[in-house]
């Protein structure tokens, strides 16, 4: 259930479009806006693994 809050974070896809839009300064955006998109999509196979009870997904879940 943790883990699987975090697929909100895929809306930091909009901290790139303000960037874009030089609505937002360029050191926050970029990298807020990456690191959000990134772990937003990767929470969404983690929690599935994580559900599905494999552990093989335990050490990417510390990573």
């Amino acid at each position: 259930m943790l883990v699987g809050v975090h697929v909100i974070r895929i809306l930091g896809v909009y901290f790139l479009v303000l960037y874009a839009q030089d609505r937002l300064p360029a050191p926050f955006a970029p990298l807020a806006g990456w690191g959000d998109t990134i772990t937003g999509l990767a929470a969404i196979p983690l929690a599935w693994w994580l559900a599905r009870g494999e552990t093989a997904a335990r050490p990417l879940l510390w990573l």
